[in-house]
């Protein structure tokens, strides 16, 4: 998926580890065609003011680290259960491939299942940071999906 590709080449070029779900949100935004882009868009989010969240959260090594770089970078278990809900959410929705809606989605579930100070940074950053109503991006999203579904 274009989207998890976007969202390993920022965490890359922030030298991370590990794909979370901050770089997922990135991804999202770095997109730009999708659903999911709109609605962020729409709420008032761009690639880069999120990136400015999340950067003094998790920094940003100026350097990659020293050794060998994995040619792909490993999920975070956030961003694995992101996609876990992900693929769910589109089987709901009875479409065979997860898109990055059903990311979105994920996203916004682990929200809903996940303790406030467990949630992943994407959830903390678009909630704490953002000043998002969570549950109406939701809706936003959904109503979004369904007017995509009817055309």
């Amino acid at each position: 998926m274009q989207v998890i590709q976007l969202g390993r080449a920022a965490a890359r070029e922030l030298h991370w580890d590990v794909v979370g779900t901050e770089a997922m949100l990135l991804g999202l935004l770095a997109e730009g065609t999708s659903a999911a882009f709109r609605v962020l868009t729409t709420a008032g989010l761009t690639f880069e003011s999120v990136r400015q969240h999340i950067v003094p959260l998790l920094g940003s090594r100026p350097v990659p680290p020293v050794g060998p770089v994995p040619s792909s970078l490993p999920f975070a278990p956030r961003a694995k259960r992101v996609l876990e809900l992900a693929r769910e959410q589109g089987e709901q929705l009875r479409q065979s491939r997860v898109a990055p809606e059903h990311l979105l989605l994920g996203i916004l579930k682990e929200d809903k299942e996940t303790p406030a100070q467990y949630t992943g940074v994407a959830v903390y950053v678009l909630r704490e940071k953002c000043n998002l109503d969570l549950a109406h991006l939701e809706q936003q999203l959904r109503e979004v999906i369904q007017r995509f579904s009817r055309e």
